[in-house]
């Protein structure tokens, strides 16, 4: 069983997460689509039970170079920031 979640941020708020549930725990296919039915309505549970914290939280100021020590898992955080730094640039 896997859990997959892609986080893409929208703007310097807002953020979109998609998530998707693999299973094959079983041989019969049908069973691997129920599991994959209950996965995908308790992460819905959760994702809900988590919207109230994430609401309430303020973003932190983001930058390029802010002095934070980013792993190569980091690089897509890092592409983002390249672009918004180009993007604040060319708006200047």
């Amino acid at each position: 069983m896997n859990v997959v979640i892609f986080f893409a941020p929208i703007d310097d708020e807002h953020t979109m997460f998609y998530i998707r549930f693999y299973t094959d725990m079983f041989k019969l296919r049908f069973m691997n689509q129920l599991m994959a039915a209950v996965g995908k309505r308790m992460n819905k549970v959760i994702e809900r039970q988590d919207k109230g914290v994430v609401e309430t939280q303020r973003p932190k100021v983001s930058a390029l170079f802010c002095g934070e020590h980013l792993l190569k898992g980091d690089s897509p955080v890092i592409t983002y920031r390249k672009m918004r730094d180009d993007f604040q640039k060319k708006e200047d």
